[in-house]
């Protein structure tokens, strides 16, 4: 196991742009084969989306590791081929030290340090945002959320996402559902990520003022007043049309 420090990652992509992925069932009506040629993060068990079309990803993000990362450990070590973000505390997590270790990005989650207060653990509401990298963030309501950060701090301008809708459906509360889905996925079915909608508002906002680009893309997204939106097909048809 080796740390990966992130100052070779710093300001890599400047001006480029990324495309995040959520785990939501909509992920299944997109057209991935058009990512052939884009930098994508996947998130938590979004390794899967290889089966559903996706060409390839780039970097792999996963911050819950006590509902994600030890339950679907052994497929998370076998199956990503790509750059990993783990929050610092996965080395109390007594999978990840199950040969073979893996090497990583360490988030700062500051969250979960005991010694920060209410309102340190909450800056992100309160539009209080990192300057660097290594200062870490606070809690932010959903993984896909520290994937932009860490886009943020490689330079990216123009951040989507796909499969990422904040309502959970009644019969499927992911992509995968049905194929590794954990009991607590299971239980999610039929409810709205609530909190995410209030981080997504307070992302969208700081990105807004840093002149980024932060769209959502996916299909089935009904929370238009908290997020820009366009669809994949356009946002690549844009981009051949300037070529």
């Amino acid at each position: 196991m080796q740390y990966l420090q992130f100052k070779k990652f710093e300001d890599k992509h400047f001006g480029e742009r990324c495309f995040i992925l959520g785990n939501a069932p909509s992920l299944k009506k997109e057209n991935l084969s058009l990512l052939k040629n884009e930098i994508v993060f996947v998130c938590n068990k979004g390794y899967n989306a290889l089966s559903i079309g996706l060409p390839k990803y780039d970097y792999y993000v996963c911050t819950d590791t006590i509902s994600v990362y030890s339950e679907d450990f052994y497929n998370i070590k076998h199956k990503v081929n790509a750059v990993r973000f783990y929050p610092k505390d996965i080395i109390e997590c007594e999978q990840y030290h199950i040969e073979p270790k893996e090497d990583y990005i360490p988030i700062n989650y500051i969250s979960q340090d005991v010694k920060k207060t209410k309102e340190e653990k909450r800056a992100v509401l309160n539009g209080i945002f990192p300057k660097s990298y290594e200062d870490g963030w606070s809690k932010i309501g959903s993984v896909t959320f520290h994937a932009s950060m860490i886009a943020y701090f490689m330079g990216f301008k123009e951040i989507y996402f796909l499969g990422m809708t904040f309502d959970y459906l009644p019969g499927q509360s992911h992509f995968y559902s049905g194929v590794c889905e954990s009991e607590r996925e299971s239980n999610l079915k039929n409810t709205t990520h609530k909190g995410g909608l209030i981080y997504a508002a307070a992302m969208s906002k700081f990105f807004k003022e840093q002149n980024i680009s932060f769209v959502n893309l996916s299909k089935d997204f009904q929370y238009t007043n908290l997020m820009d939106i366009d669809s994949l097909e356009n946002v690549i048809q844009k981009k051949d049309n300037l070529k």
